[in-house]
């Protein structure tokens, strides 16, 4: 089975530093006269990522792609792409460093580089500083593959071609002038795509026309000018065009997609030390309005990561979220998708409201949030506490009672004090109440609980928070799970709600 993706993807990741005459060169923002301003999806990056950011992201990346590599392994007995893709990646191995890139053709603090989709096909121009030093470098994996690929030509255009009986596809690739040029297209349509991605033929309206690239960036404040959109509307589209779907599919498809219109992602911050992804999906006024009811005031969900090993945390109202859930489960029932792709979703519809028919149990219908802090964990010891947050004082003692039965009739102080459990509950030794919020620790740590508990509570934590010091972490789990073993730096990961929708932002720092 032919997995071009793979390839596409070990090309882009090697490459990370109307009708209309062929232009003799597409440089910088140039790059995108290429790309239709319809495009269903764009990761454009038209300022070349700084060196040193360069040199330590393939470091650090080093061991995943050592790891893609074994994987590959399998796979190449028995695909000529899974063959393709892992000598390419060996042979990136070689070249994982700025100096390597350019070795082969790639300067990193220069040239721009563009991900699009010419309809749903993903196509890929990048600048290149070498060209023939790309074209060898190409040839040669090709040749160290053992895998036999054809060379076809498109108007005055020499390309590679593997194409695949069994899924219909075909990977395509060439050096077109200045830069390396690739698409992942259906056999029967790459004839029809081709022209587009060599420059034969631009669209009649581009994304240099319209500087949306430029303009997301200003807008999300992004410090560099690489930028992904997704337009969900428009991929829909291009996919009930491409199964094909009827009208009714087609309708609901295009109003699910209207609900989160689009994907928008790009840096907050970009420097060796420290990058913010920030990753936001667009909703509509609709659904920021219910999702906002959703948000409450919790008790450490979202403060920074300190010297604790890691630190988790959710914020939101559990009752409102159950009848957010209620809600839909009820419209979906009522009017159910007639879309056969859909049909997963009435499945789902029907569960949640037999699971919601009940009333939410009363230890948890009063539950807004719940952080818990770990300082040291191993099989036989935790140091660390949990807070939890209730909508009143005495919702949360009756959440805790329900928690620890030992505790009826126990004499708990309102002002945050920690209090020795009356029996043993595995390894938690203390409690605190104070407000609606109640706390347990464990292995010590009862002084942590106690300042804990006292410090004011986040007005307007995120929905999600997680925050780990990668090392420690791949040093106490690295044994048991080998993709972690590699992991360092400072993690930060949260989810919120704002007003543009839902936005995920990953925070690190080496």
């Amino acid at each position: 089975m032919l997995r071009p993706g793979v390839v596409l993807c070990a090309v882009v990741a090697a490459a990370c530093g109307g009708a209309a005459s062929r232009p003799t060169s597409l440089t910088g923002a140039d790059i995108l006269r290429v790309v239709p301003a319809d495009t269903p999806y764009v990761y454009a990056a038209l300022e070349p990522l700084p060196a040193a950011y360069v040199d330590q992201a393939m470091r650090d990346g080093r061991p995943e792609l050592e790891r893609r590599a074994k994987d590959l392994d399998a796979v190449a007995r028995d695909s000529r792409a899974g063959a393709l893709a892992r000598t390419l990646v060996r042979e990136l191995l070689s070249h994982d460093s700025p100096a390597g890139l350019a070795e082969i053709g790639v300067a990193t603090g220069r040239g721009a580089w563009v991900v699009y989709g010419i309809g749903l096909a993903p196509a890929l121009r990048v600048e290149l500083s070498a060209p023939d030093r790309m074209a060898a470098f190409l040839d040669g994996v090709v040749a160290k593959s053992g895998v036999s690929v054809a060379t076809e030509m498109s108007g005055n255009h020499r390309y590679r071609v593997l194409r695949d009986a069994a899924s219909g596809l075909a990977l395509a690739w060439a050096i077109d002038g200045g830069a390396l040029v690739a698409t992942v297209a259906s056999s029967a349509k790459l004839a029809e795509v081709l022209p587009q991605l060599f420059a034969d033929r631009l669209p009649a309206r581009s994304l240099a026309d319209t500087d949306a690239v430029r303009a997301l960036a200003r807008a999300y404040g992004f410090k560099s000018l690489q930028v992904l959109a997704i337009d969900l509307p428009r991929l829909v589209g291009a996919l009930a065009d491409a199964i094909p779907a009827d009208a009714a599919c087609r309708g609901e498809l295009a109003a699910i997609a209207g609900e989160a219109p689009r994907i928008v992602a790009g840096f907050e911050e970009l420097s060796p030390a420290h990058d913010r992804v920030r990753v936001t999906v667009e909703l509509s006024l609709r659904l920021c309005k219910l999702l906002a009811g959703l948000r409450a005031p919790a008790a450490g969900v979202g403060l920074p990561l300190g010297s604790a090993l890691a630190r988790i945390g959710l914020a939101g109202d559990v009752k409102a979220a159950a009848d957010v859930a209620r809600l839909w489960a009820a419209a979906v029932r009522a009017n159910p998708y007639r879309c056969p792709f859909l049909s997963g979703l009435n499945r789902d519809a029907g569960d949640l409201w037999g699971e919601l028919a009940a009333p939410l149990p009363e230890w948890l219908a009063p539950l807004r949030g719940a952080s818990a802090v770990i300082y040291d964990a191993d099989f036989t010891n935790v140091r660390g506490y949990v807070l939890v947050t209730a909508a009143d004082p005495l919702q949360v003692v009756g959440t805790l009672i329900a928690m620890i039965p030992s505790l009826r009739g126990a004499s708990l102080p309102p002002d945050g004090t920690p209090v020795p459990l009356p029996a043993s509950l595995g390894p938690i030794d203390h409690v605190a109440v104070k407000g609606n919020v109640v706390g347990v620790s464990a292995g010590g740590s009862e002084g942590d609980l106690g300042r804990a508990i006292a410090a004011p509570v986040p007005p307007d934590p995120p929905l999600f928070h997680l925050a780990v010091d990668g090392a420690r972490v791949g040093a106490t789990l690295g044994a048991f799970d080998d993709s972690l073993r590699g992991l360092s730096g400072k993690w930060d990961v949260a989810v919120s709600v704002d007003d543009r929708g839902v936005t995920l932002r990953v925070d690190r720092r080496r």
